[in-house]
């Protein structure tokens, strides 16, 4: 049986909103990624050699950029689905050109991101970004997952990720009102520092100096780095799921270790030239930064789930997802695996 992957695909660098907690809001030079933007062609490449060493069940169209922004977005969501793969897209929902397309071609599972039901409180965080706007486009997508089936004859489910700050709260029930009413789900998260590598800089640093200063990205995180270096700790011996058989590949086609890092040190060299199960099996036992990574739990800083509680109903979870990947289950049952990924991000800790 063909090994299974999930794809994460760097689709692009740019994005309209200026959300302090993601490189490509702050815009500072230090947060500006080097790779070119996703085209038709680049990604048949990359599909047709995966596919050559094994299955693909899933594949997510975003990096720290708006993909309804490309006005080739959903030649790339099709090329996806003529072999039989699920979609994953995240998006501010700004931009009804490039989001309505995307949607007729039946994407399986679309995460909104918002933080707020009014511009007063939703352009703290998604600066430039009309929630007005937004709350139209969310409508039209609402009749479009009323009215058709996936892909592959499944349901269309549409997740509206709320970033859970202090100062929006008195605002979350109208989102989440408006989203029931839509169909949609909603899911309040602790939003954490982007990209992986900024957020450990400053773990350790406030470690070692808890009077060090703050990183910017910080501003209204509900957990400041330097507890989250804490809680990761306690978990550190959790699985991290972004390593497991996810394949993170730019539009220059160079594979990256780890889907939530950037910047050059991320690159592993091109995917063309790269025999995959080697690759994860250097990912596992041989790769620096995973393993600097793991030995301080910052995996579960990437993962969101350094606020998930210590106890027997967690273990009993996480052993059930470690098996269902150590035996490939994921191309067993592509379509179950797809479910689980819509409802992977309930968490019951969010205001803690």
């Amino acid at each position: 049986m063909k090994t299974a992957y999930t794809l994460f695909l760097k689709t692009g660098t740019w994005c309209n909103a200026g959300c302090v907690t993601c490189p490509a809001g702050r815009k500072r030079d230090e947060d500006k990624e080097n790779s070119s933007t996703m085209t038709p062609a680049m990604l048949e490449q990359i599909l047709d050699y995966i596919l050559k060493q094994g299955k693909i069940i899933s594949a997510s169209h975003h990096f720290y950029n708006e993909p309804t922004s490309l006005p080739h977005i959903a030649q790339l969501v099709k090329l996806c689905h003529d072999r039989g793969i699920y979609c994953f897209m995240s998006t501010n929902g700004s931009f009804w050109k490039g989001l309505k397309p995307v949607m007729e071609q039946g994407l399986t599972n679309l995460i909104m991101s918002i933080s707020g039901f009014t511009n007063e409180i939703h352009q703290r965080s998604h600066k430039g970004v009309d929630i007005e706007v937004v709350k139209r486009n969310m409508i039209e997508v609402s009749k479009i997952i009323h009215s058709r089936r996936d892909f592959a004859g499944g349901r269309m489910f549409v997740r509206v990720s709320w970033h859970d700050y202090e100062y929006n709260e008195h605002e979350k029930p109208l989102m989440k009102k408006f989203s029931d009413d839509l169909g949609f789900h909603f899911t309040p998260y602790n939003t954490g520092l982007l990209p992986l590598e900024q957020a450990q800089a400053r773990m350790l640093e406030a470690a070692a100096n808890p009077n060090s200063p703050e990183h910017p990205g910080e501003r209204d995180l509900r957990t400041k780095l330097i507890e989250a270096h804490k809680l990761c700790g306690e978990r550190k011996h959790w699985t991290c799921i972004n390593q497991g058989r996810m394949l993170t590949v730019d539009g220059d086609g160079i594979l990256h270790n780890c889907c939530v890092k950037a910047h050059d040190a991320n690159k592993r060299g091109s995917l063309f030239e790269t025999d995959l199960e080697e690759f994860q099996n250097y990912r596992e036992h041989s790769d620096m930064d995973c393993f600097n990574c793991k030995k301080h739990g910052h995996h579960v800083y990437a993962m969101q789930q350094y606020r998930l509680p210590l106890g027997v109903k967690t273990t009993v979870k996480k052993f059930a997802e470690d098996t269902w990947r150590k035996h490939n289950l994921g191309g067993v049952f592509p379509k179950l695996s797809a479910l689980r990924s819509q409802w992977s991000y309930d968490r019951p800790d969010v205001k803690k």
